[in-house]
């Protein structure tokens, strides 16, 4: 609750800055205008007679298995790796083994 003191206290404040005031006003405006706008915009008719005929008549795309799908991914995945395995490949036989001993560093 506030006092009457208080009250009086805030009534001349908000008299005093009139421009902060409206600046709130504007704002709160502001915001229920775009809300309004947003409405309006999904209220609108979104859907075109023309593209729902043209979805009717399409048929539905084929439906792979999930298994089948599986493997045709692995399939091309061991295929790309296979076609580039050669290069990946850098110590070949002529390489020296690399030297594992543990350094010590001080």
């Amino acid at each position: 609750m506030q006092t009457s003191n208080q009250r009086r206290r805030l009534l001349r404040d908000l008299e005093t800055e009139p421009l902060r005031t409206w600046a709130v006003l504007t704002k709160c405006g502001g915001g229920l205008a775009v809300i309004a706008l947003i409405a309006l915009i999904g209220a609108g008719p979104a859907d075109n007679r023309e593209t729902i005929a043209r979805a009717k008549e399409t048929p539905p795309p084929a439906v792979q298995p999930a298994q089948a799908h599986r493997q045709q991914v692995f399939n091309e995945r061991r295929a790309r790796f296979n076609n580039h395995a050669a290069t990946r490949n850098l110590a070949d036989r002529s390489a020296k083994p690399a030297d594992r001993s543990p350094t010590i560093i001080r």
